[in-house]
């Protein structure tokens, strides 16, 4: 025990060890010291009798030793962790309001040989979210709208993708875990179409082939929650056909829409409005405001109106005049024919119209035809009803004895017929027989017509 206890009062002094330049310092004591990187760990031993430490044998952590660090803020020695594991990391909360899950992680330094979890979690940011969209939050989605706007000007068939979040995502993620997005076309609300439009994850809408009805604005719209909302992009498109979008007979007027009005909903400087025509410009809109240029009308085509019309929006520093971006927001491909050049059309438009008038005629003499036999039928019908009701009637006269009408001629005849029958039942053959021949016989004369008497 006194031993024990004098190593005990050897582990807690630390000015009882030596700090000469040897590497390892041996003593009676069951404590050693071990010079590393200019700090001293102290070894203990559990065994109760004093044991000696060798400098030659390489020491491991065991169920019979461990070792001590030393602190030099607190001037104390405290037990090394030798698990293997690393120190716990910072604790990390995805929220800050609304309730999460805080998680803290540490790693295995010796891979396969670490006992406990690697991960701790607990609960954090319990505090309730303030209502409606943060300050913060607003001011960061109009800086992304006026800084990462983009305008697509594709081919026919061409595929676009437009993300609604942005370099939002993490912060929507973190603070509105339920927010939802809404994508709106020229100030409508879009549905994609399940075979060419889809949306890929955080709402990023996909154009598997894009067409000319997608030329416009788009934007996404953000719904935080029931009653805060803002808007995270804007997006232009442009699509280029290769089969004319319009067309139109020379002299008569046709009108292409530019689809500029959504833009003064994002940018408050002042917006030009310019048409392009094979990419010469046709006429500028400077002092005139989208809402009031919304489309280019031609009162009287010429062939020169054939060829590509391009509509574009540019946003104008008034001060200094110069352009900070511009934007491609329709393209419309016009062809411009001869007045008799669409005689072909006009002959098919009236053979479709002459062939649906046939159809109709001939529907209708269907129906008649048919609701005729149903009334034909539905008389024979009736007629049969009545001659089965007379022949039940005659049947039944005919049971009860009476002549039927029609019949009576021949009625007393077939009643005689009958009677023989019964009668010749109940005599013997040769008497039947001699009856039949005297019944021929008298029916021979009474068919021979009788010669007038001579005088």
């Amino acid at each position: 025990m006194a031993d024990e206890a004098c190593s005990r009062r050897h582990l807690l002094q630390s000015n009882k060890i030596s700090s000469s330049g040897l590497g390892m310092i041996s003593d009676t004591r069951n404590g050693m010291a071990i010079k590393r990187n200019r700090r001293f760990d102290l070894l203990h031993s559990e065994y109760q009798l004093p044991v000696e430490w060798k400098s030659s044998q390489f020491l491991r952590r065991g169920p019979r030793y461990y070792s001590l660090k030393y602190d030099e803020k607190k001037g104390i020695y405290r037990k090394r962790d030798d698990s293997g594991w690393s120190k716990w990391g910072r604790w990390d909360c995805p929220v800050t309001c609304g309730g999460g899950i805080a998680e803290r992680v540490r790693f295995c330094r010796v891979s396969g040989h670490c006992d406990g979890p690697r991960i701790e979690r607990r609960k954090c940011a319990e505090n309730p979210c303030p209502e409606g969209a943060p300050p913060f939050m607003i001011d960061e989605a109009k800086r992304q709208i006026s800084y990462s706007t983009t305008s697509f000007r594709v081919q026919k068939g061409e595929k676009i993708q437009m993300d609604c979040e942005g370099n939002m995502a993490r912060d929507i993620k973190i603070y509105f875990r339920k927010a939802k997005g809404i994508w709106y076309h020229n100030e409508e609300i879009f549905y994609p179409e399940k075979e060419r439009v889809g949306l890929l994850d955080n709402y990023k809408l996909y154009f598997a082939k894009a067409l000319s009805k997608d030329n416009g604005v788009w934007y996404c719209e953000t719904k935080l929650d029931p009653k805060a909302s803002i808007y995270t992009a804007v997006y232009t498109i442009a699509v280029e056909s290769d089969v004319p979008d319009i067309e139109v007979k020379v002299g008569k007027s046709f009108s292409m829409p530019c689809n500029n009005v959504p833009l003064s909903k994002f940018f408050s400087l002042k917006l030009v409005t310019e048409w392009y025509h094979n990419a010469s410009l046709y006429e500028k809109f400077e002092n005139s405001k989208p809402k009031d240029v919304q489309e280019l009308a031609i009162k009287a085509s010429t062939f020169e109106d054939s060829g590509i019309w391009m509509c574009k929006v540019k946003e104008q520093d008034e001060k200094s005049g110069r352009i900070i971006r511009e934007w491609a927001t329709n393209v419309v491909r016009v062809n411009v024919l001869e007045s008799g050049g669409n005689f072909l059309e006009e002959y098919s438009l009236a053979i479709s119209v002459i062939a649906l008038v046939l159809v109709f005629v001939l529907g209708i003499g269907i129906y008649y035809c048919i609701r005729s036999r149903r009334k034909r039928a539905k008389k024979k019908v009736k007629m049969l009803d009545v001659e089965k009701g007379s022949a039940d009637k005659k049947s039944h006269d005919r049971r009860k004895g009476k002549p039927a009408e029609g019949h009576q001629k021949g009625a007393p005849k077939k009643i005689a017929r009958k009677e023989l029958e019964k009668q010749a039942k109940k005599l013997p053959k040769r008497d039947v027989e001699a009856r039949k021949r005297t019944a021929k016989q008298k029916a021979k004369k009474e068919k021979k017509p009788q010669t007038p008497k001579r005088r």
